[in-house]
């Protein structure tokens, strides 16, 4: 089985919650974060004793470069990295951005927020150790980097702010639970709320998401736009073109700008109209763009969005204008009633594909039709390659990176309990759905065949871990030290295979 792709039970792109920390009742905290909680709350002067520490101590950490790892004091198995901005004036708090990267990347979070930080007077801290999986190992790491950092760094204990991308989107969404004390407002990168805890309904103060297009959490997103606007929470959900990534530097100082603006709206720091003035150019020329493109219905939710942020600000009556002009037009009419078919469409399609997916696990009656769900793939692939709307095409990609990597995820999940029949159909589907994805495909191919391998099936083993090798797999020393490719190891097909790989 391919490491990379996590081992753990369910989606590559979620959290997974464990018995030992799931919440006592649904919606309510999880004991960890509950004595966490308790203890800060309980303890202000805890807080400004090392607010204190902070002020004093930042002056040791080297500014305007990134420093790749520094060891949690009381923690030495945790770490973070550090970016200090490079005008940073010894004694003077900055607001601070604790960053989370799904694979515990803590400089590649980092570096997404720097540009940022230098241009608002940031630090940013990201945790090199929370990463997708259990949660218990993300609520450690999250309070030894904010109890070590917070002793060490000049925080402005007002302005913390939380960030992440995919599962560390999620951890990100519940950092405040997690330290126990407010946060200002989170930056979600491709994924939402942290549903699966029991905590989903803990709204952030602030939020600022950005998906892109072909993002399999795109439509997750746009529900949370949906919720946060129905709860009146301010928010942002910006959506880019590309997949299931972090998203460009540019977009992430987008997000810093747009708190920092909230925080003037709201008095917490004092109005600049610089930044204001920085941050409502750049986003009329982007809907200007799009109204000129014909993307009518992005263009008014930019319009909306701006006008919401700079109410009390600045006069929005122009932006009315604009929004109404638009929403009159029968363009905007026609747009409107096409994307609320492709929203029906999708959602069938999603439908689908769980159904597929509960039947294997039990939850459903019935069988796998894999020849409809061929067809329902050929199709998906026909309109990514030749539909004539480019947002039938984006859908049609979208579909399709999402099935994959969530199959892939439930067959790494069926073969770790070695149900290996229903991890062959899951890798089948995910190999099949990634055809536009050879690095991906690879992958899919080779845990297939481990599947096959496993279940006695050498033929069919042989057969995927060829495809694998042709699309550019080529591990060497995971091919001679997987168990469970151990039934083909005197194979001659195998040995030939390997001889392929090159090497000693």
């Amino acid at each position: 089985m391919y490491a990379s792709i996590s081992k753990k039970v369910g989606s590559v792109n979620n959290i997974y919650v464990r018995s030992d920390l799931a919440p006592e009742k649904p919606g309510r905290p999880m004991a960890r974060i509950v004595l966490y909680s308790l203890l800060m709350r309980r303890t202000p002067i805890l807080l400004a004793f090392l607010s204190l520490a902070g002020a004093l101590g930042a002056q040791d950490f080297p500014v305007g470069r990134i420093v790749d790892r520094i060891e949690c004091k009381d923690r030495r198995d945790q770490s973070y990295a550090l970016y200090v901005p490079s005008s940073y004036v010894s004694g003077k708090t900055l607001p601070v951005i604790f960053a989370f990267d799904s694979g515990a990347n803590g400089r590649l979070a980092v570096e997404r927020f720097r540009e940022a930080a230098d241009k608002y007077q940031f630090i940013v801290v990201g945790s090199n150790n929370s990463r997708n999986g259990p949660w218990r190992p993300v609520i450690d790491a999250a309070w030894a980097m904010w109890t070590d950092a917070i002793a060490l760094l000049p925080v402005d204990d007002k302005r913390v702010y939380a960030a992440g991308f995919a599962s560390g989107a999620r951890a990100a969404s519940l950092f405040s639970w997690m330290i126990g004390r407010p946060v200002a407002g989170v930056i979600g990168c491709g994924a939402g709320l942290a549903r699966e805890t029991g905590l989903g309904d803990a709204m952030p103060a602030a939020y600022y998401g950005i998906v892109g297009t072909g993002d399999f959490n795109y439509r997750e997103m746009n529900r949370l736009d949906v919720e946060l606007d129905s709860k009146n929470v301010p928010h942002w959900i910006e959506i880019i073109d590309g997949g299931h990534e972090w998203p460009p530097v540019a977009e992430c100082t987008a997000a810093v700008a747009w708190h920092e603006i909230l925080a003037m709206r709201r008095g917490v720091i004092p109005r600049d109209d610089a930044v204001i003035d920085g941050f409502c150019t750049a986003e009329l020329e982007q809907a200007s763009a799009l109204e000129r493109s014909g993307a009518l219905d992005w263009a008014v939710s930019r319009y909306e969005r701006l006008a919401s942020l700079l109410a009390g600000l600045r006069d929005t009556a122009d932006l009315a204008l604009s929004i109404r002009k638009i929403k009159d037009s029968p363009a905007y009419q026609k747009l409107m009633k096409e994307a609320g078919a492709r929203d029906r469409k999708e959602g069938s399609l999603l439908a689908d594909f769980g159904r597929v997916f509960g039947i294997l696990e039990g939850s459903r009656q019935g069988r796998v039709d894999e020849t409809s769900l061929d067809t329902r793939i050929q199709d998906l692939e026909k309109d990514m390659d030749g539909a004539d709307a480019p947002a039938d095409r984006v859908l049609a990609a979208r579909l399709l990176y999402g099935l994959s990597e969530d199959a892939g995820g439930r067959g790494l999940g069926f073969l770790a309990v070695n149900a290996l029949d229903k991890a062959v159909v899951c890798f089948e589907i995910a190999a099949r759905a990634s055809v536009h994805h050879p690095e991906r495909q690879r992958i899919h191919l080779y845990n297939l065949a481990c599947a096959h391998a496993r279940r006695g099936s050498p033929k069919d083993a042989l057969k995927s871990l060829k495809r694998s090798v042709e699309l550019g797999f080529k591990d060497k020393a995971l091919f001679l030290t997987d168990t469970d490719l151990d039934s083909l190891r005197k194979n001659p097909e195998f040995l030939e295979i390997i001889k392929s790989l090159g090497g000693d």
